[in-house]
């Protein structure tokens, strides 16, 4: 009857090997993930500066002349990648006051109103959305990423060849309408410029 001394030393059983690698694997997984997120927040916010600067520069460039905008059905490079907008101008409308005598301005999109009611209403909103136009993107691409509203005095711009041309848009489509509708034309009407 030998019998074998008890062991003093004790070491890991397979089972606790399994659990700490578990319990290590579930850490760099929280750690790797949370790096995934920062990332993504920051290459999110980079859009966004970039897209408001879109926004600003098309903006900028409505003001100054229309008819010098970029072509909306191409992107435009800012920094490293490329972006697409959308450009909405709407007449501010006045409309009755509340009981309080407080009026406010609804906005009607220009091409939906006669033109003497736009000449009426001399304050526009120009609204730009810019969206990312990559569909690899690891960020939703269908969500705008800036969207920049601003709102003006149609003839406060300062460019006096941009308020001539805005006028004679306006009496031009004033007497378009005013001959679709069979109205005689005023007399005291400005001539044409070509």
């Amino acid at each position: 009857m030998n019998a074998r001394p008890a062991s003093t030393q004790r070491g890991l059983t397979f089972i606790e090997v399994v659990v700490a690698t578990a319990v290590l694997a579930g850490l760099a997984t929280m750690v790797l993930g949370t790096l995934s997120f920062m990332e993504t927040a920051s290459l999110r916010q980079k859009h966004r500066l970039n897209a408001a600067e879109v926004a600003h520069r098309v903006i900028a460039q409505f003001l100054d002349d229309p008819d010098k905008l970029p072509d909306k059905s191409l992107p435009i490079q800012q920094g490293e990648h490329l972006y697409r907008f959308i450009l909405r101008e709407e007449i501010l409308v006045t409309e009755e006051g509340d009981a309080r005598g407080l009026r406010r301005g609804a906005g009607r999109i220009a091409n939906d109103l006669p033109a003497e009611e736009q000449l009426r209403n001399m304050l526009a909103r120009v609204t730009v959305q810019v969206y990312l136009d990559d569909p690899s993107a690891p960020i939703d691409t269908s969500a705008p990423m800036a969207d920049l509203v601003r709102i003006y005095g149609t003839l406060s711009l300062a460019d006096e060849d941009a308020i001539m041309k805005r006028l004679l848009k306006l009496v031009d489509l004033i007497n378009t309408q005013r001959a679709g509708t069979g109205r005689s034309q005023p007399s005291n009407a400005p001539p044409r410029r070509p």
